[in-house]
């Protein structure tokens, strides 16, 4: 190719130049708001610098930037070895990482049961339910008679059956950790530091009984909080998760335990400081099982749990959950919308009360855009919102016609609901 030249092996990465003509494109005067260039001038510098971040560093430009009422939890699946991943963060706090080997569900429950015990039966069972689902919707037109209204219903019912197992059998891969996909809880710090206690000091002393070595594993109040969301009545093989995972701790420190010598003893103490816990704090009036206010949850999930409905599982039921494509966007959103924010009187443009930013963060109900009935088989549904959302002046929409990209693309970049 005439004037090409391939470029060097000190082409990458680029030089300071090349940055600064960057820097300079971005400062260039537009119709865009000064709000705007300094935001992305902002998340330029931050990507150019992302792959030098230490732990440290990380946790202040990712995690710590998180308002205080929202738990981000992601997700990853490795299907080569059947194990899930799942890492919870909250500002102020170390991210808490477990492995969870989706095999053990198999070896406690017996393969004879329809566990789900991997990723694959799971996505085939919703695969299978989804289309059956469909095949339903195109029959529906031909259900005339009664009885042919009664089958048809009693399909859709068997659905939602399957459905609701199916993400039992999803929440049962997390076992005595699925508290990690939970919000925060009302609690009461006093409590829950005795309960720390009463953890670390009823492991430490099974420990002790049967290692001559002397060490001691102390467990955070984050690891504490997880454990608490199981409830004031775990289920066995929930306590026994939790107690397995407790006595691994130890093998940092070379202390090996047989896990069936001692699972009796602690399964016991586990299921007695736990209900204790939720005693005390019941007789100060506090529900430990609801959420704290304005409390949000935020899941990202991997190319492989992005097809599961995870916002539907029983714990997240009755909890506020959005989902995004990975902590990158997040942190983006959080910026953008600090930005939009007019300095105070202190010129300071940052959150003042960290405890209620995200109640800060907002888009106008207003400014919304719609799609409804895209593929055009919702006929019934269509009828039923089609007028309301019509009667909204304000709000834009398309109804009965899949959106184009360019119509997409317009309507994100406006701050739209969409």
């Amino acid at each position: 190719m005439s004037g090409y030249k391939p470029p060097s092996e000190n082409s990458w990465p680029p030089d300071e130049t090349e940055n600064e003509h960057k820097k300079s494109r971005l400062s260039t005067p537009s119709t865009t708001p000064d709000w705007l260039q300094s935001h992305l001038l902002t998340l330029s510098e931050h990507y150019s610098k992302d792959h030098l971040l230490d732990d440290a560093q990380f946790q202040q430009a990712y995690v710590d930037i998180i308002p205080d009422n929202w738990t981000i939890c992601s997700l990853t699946m490795d299907l080569e070895h059947n194990t899930l991943y799942a890492v919870q963060l909250r500002a102020g706090e170390a991210p808490f990482v477990i492995k969870i080997p989706l095999s053990r569900i198999t070896k406690k429950l017996g393969s004879d049961q329809n566990t789900c015990s991997s990723f694959q039966e799971a996505e085939a069972e919703l695969k299978s339910i989804i289309q059956e689902s469909d095949d339903t919707i195109q029959y529906s037109a031909q259900c005339k008679r009664p009885e042919e209204v009664k089958q048809w219903w009693a399909k859709r019912s068997s659905l939602d059956s399957r459905l609701e197992t199916l993400l039992a059998r999803v929440q049962e891969w997390f076992g005595g950790f699925k508290g990690i996909l939970s919000g925060q809880r009302n609690e009461s710090l006093e409590d829950l530091k005795k309960f720390c206690e009463q953890l670390n000091e009823l492991v430490h002393k099974i420990v002790m009984k049967l290692s001559s070595k002397k060490a001691k594993v102390e467990f955070s109040l984050h690891f504490c909080r997880i454990v608490l969301q199981l409830g004031q009545c775990p289920n066995a093989k929930e306590l026994e998760d939790i107690a397995y995972f407790a006595l691994s701790c130890y093998e940092d420190h070379s202390i090996y335990i047989n896990f069936d010598q001692v699972s009796n003893e602690i399964i016991k103490g586990l299921s007695n400081i736990i209900s204790s816990y939720h005693n005390n704090v019941a007789r100060k009036g506090i529900d430990a099982d609801s959420s704290m206010p304005n409390d949000h949850v935020i899941l990202i999930l991997d190319k492989y749990m992005q097809i599961l409905p995870m916002e539907n599982i029983p714990i997240l039921r009755k909890q506020a959950v959005s989902r995004l494509p990975c902590l990158s966007f997040l942190r983006d959103r959080i910026l953008y919308a600090q930005s939009k924010k007019p300095p105070n009187s202190s010129g300071d443009n940052k959150m003042k009360n960290k405890k209620n930013a995200g109640n800060d963060l907002h888009l106008s109900k207003k400014n919304t855009f719609y799609v409804l009935n895209p593929s055009g088989d919702l006929v019934d549904t269509q009828k039923e919102f089609e007028a309301l959302f019509k009667s909204f002046p304000q709000w834009g929409g398309i109804v009965g016609t899949a959106p184009m990209e360019l119509q997409c693309t317009l309507v994100t970049a406006q701050d739209k609901a969409f």
